[in-house]
C-alpha cells in the first residue's frame, strides 16, 4: 500500500512513489469482507460489517434489533479504536463494491453505499471517510491523504465469497501482511478455537479470511448503559452473518454444478481464529475482549 500526502490542489501524479506518510501511521476501517485486499504494509486493519454503517428498515438478514445495537455503540466503538492507537495519525473509514452488510439493509450500488457511509460519519469521530473500494485498485482519498493498493478481489456481479475462516482481533487489529500470512502459516498470537469442516477444507477456492474486530469490546461495555451481553450480541450477529454468507456461497456453487438440492446445504463450520497482535499495552483490556468474544461464540464453541 502506497500512502502520500498531497498539498491542497497539488498534483498527485507528481508525487507518486514519494511516501510522506508511512503505513505504520494508519488505522484503516474496512468491511470484514474476505475478498478485500489491504496491502502488505503495517497499516492496522479493523474489520467490521460494512464499516458499521446502518440504514433503517427491517430485514431478515439485518434485523432492526441488530441495527439498534450497532447504532447504540457505534460512536464509542470508533472512539475506542482511535484511543487504542495513540501513536497513529491517520484514521480512515471505507465503503466497498458489492457490500453484503449494506445489501442486507437494502443499500446497493456505489452511490447509495457512499451516501449511507457519509450519513453515519458523525459517529466516526476523527476517522475520515476515505472513499469506495472497488475491483480496480483505484486510489482512496481522505483530505490530503491518498492511499493506493486497496481493492476487492471480486466484481460486483459476483457474490461468491472465498472464506474458510473468521479471524477475530482482540489485541490491536491486524496488518495486511498478517492477513496474508495467516492463510499459509502459523502466526504468533493466533489461536484456532474451532477447526473448519471437511467441505470447507477440501475446497481449493476457499482460502481467505473474514476479519472481525473485537478490539473495542472492553471499552464498549464501560459506556453509560453498556453491557457485556449487548456487545456479545453484536459480535454474535456478525459471526452469524459470516456463516450465512458462506452457506449461500456453498449453495451457489452446488447450483452451478447441477443435480443438487441446494435447499439442503447446511451452515458450514468455518475455522474460528482469535488473534492477539500484541499491540495493546493494557493486557486486562485484551483479556476482557477475549472474555466477551468467548461469550459471543458460545453457540459455536464449547469453552
Amino acid at each position: 500500500m502506497r500512502i502520500t500526502k498531497v498539498p491542497h490542489g497539488g498534483d498527485i501524479e507528481a508525487l507518486r512513489g514519494e511516501e510522506m506518510i508511512h503505513s505504520e501511521e494508519v488505522v484503516l476501517v474496512v468491511c470484514m469482507d474476505d475478498d478485500i485486499i489491504t496491502g502488505e504494509g503495517d497499516q492496522i486493519v479493523i474489520g467490521t460489517p460494512g464499516s458499521f454503517v446502518t440504514k433503517e428498515g427491517n430485514s431478515e438478514g439485518f434485523p432492526d434489533s441488530a441495527r439498534r445495537l450497532v447504532e447504540k455503540y457505534r460512536e464509542v466503538i470508533f472512539t475506542s479504536l482511535q484511543q487504542l492507537f495513540p501513536k497513529r495519525k491517520i484514521f480512515l473509514v471505507t465503503s466497498h463494491l458489492g457490500c453484503g452488510a449494506l445489501a442486507l439493509q437494502g443499500v446497493t450500488g456505489v452511490a447509495a453505499s457512499i451516501q449511507a457511509t457519509r450519513e453515519c460519519s458523525s459517529d466516526f469521530g476523527d476517522f475520515q471517510y476515505a472513499g469506495h473500494i472497488d475491483d480496480n485498485s483505484s486510489a482512496l482519498h481522505a483530505g490530503e491523504t491518498t492511499i493506493e493498493g486497496v481493492s476487492i478481489n471480486r466484481p460486483e456481479s459476483d457474490h461468491a465469497h472465498h472464506a474458510r475462516r473468521i479471524v477475530f482481533t482482540i489485541g490491536g487489529g491486524i496488518t495486511g501482511s498478517e492477513i496474508e500470512r495467516i492463510k499459509t502459516e502459523s502466526l504468533e498470537g493466533a489461536v484456532v478455537i474451532r477447526n473448519m469442516d471437511e467441505t470447507i477444507k477440501n475446497d481449493p477456492e476457499l482460502t481467505n479470511s473474514f476479519i472481525v474486530s473485537a478490539d473495542w469490546a472492553a471499552d464498549a461495555i464501560k459506556m453509560e448503559g453498556g453491557s457485556a451481553e449487548e456487545v456479545a450480541a453484536i459480535l454474535k450477529f456478525i459471526t452469524d452473518v459470516a456463516h450465512s454468507i458462506m452457506q449461500k456461497t456453498m449453495a451457489h456453487k452446488l447450483e452451478h454444478k447441477g443435480g443438487h438440492d441446494v435447499s439442503s446445504v447446511k451452515v458450514p463450520e468455518l475455522e474460528l481464529v482469535i488473534f492477539d497482535g500484541g499491540r495493546l499495552e493494557d493486557e486486562d483490556k485484551v483479556e476482557m475482549n477475549r472474555t466477551i468474544l468467548n461469550q459471543a461464540l458460545s453457540d459455536y464453541v464449547q469453552f
